[in-house]
């Protein structure tokens, strides 16, 4: 519990704008996801869900997974195999203005 605590308290104070360079949110028609943005020079992936318009953001993503997220037949299942349970995340928000 600990290490969870530490962790949720790490990925909170990620400033994924630190170096101002992020790739464009992609808009997904995803019954699961509604976008991403990813922040190379940090390895952030900002999640957006369609269901609730939260927002997770998970940390050490490569850019690789993420291209493989926006490549994918299916963004939900690519999501679910490849990020959910493989990368730590946290909680960001409720995402309102989309």
């Amino acid at each position: 519990m600990l290490y969870y605590n530490l962790m949720t308290k790490i990925l909170r104070n990620i400033n994924p704008y630190r170096e101002n360079t992020m790739t464009a949110t992609k808009k997904f028609d995803s019954k699961l996801l509604k976008d991403a943005t990813f922040y190379p020079d940090t390895k952030v992936l900002d999640v957006t869900f369609k269901t609730n318009n939260e927002i997770y953001r998970y940390a050490g993503v490569p850019e690789k997974v993420y291209e493989g997220l926006v490549h994918a037949e299916s963004k939900g299942g690519y999501f679910l195999k490849n990020i959910r349970d493989t990368y730590k995340f946290t909680k960001v928000s409720n995402d309102t203005t989309k």
